[in-house]
């Protein structure tokens, strides 16, 4: 990769994509009580800002790197 610094933020990406996902599986699988209404404002508000806000931030970042990436591994392999 020409950019040095884009493997580690493709790893830095992928890795907090997968801990956004493990918490919200984690998050749902807590579901199994009533939560009161203080409670499933609190969740809602974590889900919005812990998945989708810091998910968009990942997704456009790979959407700058991947094209890059993909560059850089067609070149290495001869364009396979």
């Amino acid at each position: 990769m020409a950019d040095p610094g884009a493997r580690g933020r493709l790893f830095a990406d992928l890795s907090d994509i997968n801990d956004m996902c493990a918490w919200f599986c984690n998050a749902v699988s807590a579901l199994d009580r009533p939560m009161s209404q203080e409670e499933m404002e609190q969740f809602l508000l974590d889900i919005d800002i812990k998945l989708n806000q810091h998910l968009m931030h990942h997704l456009k970042s790979l959407k700058r790197e991947m094209p890059k990436l993909l560059e850089a591994i067609a070149t290495s392999e001869g364009g396979k």
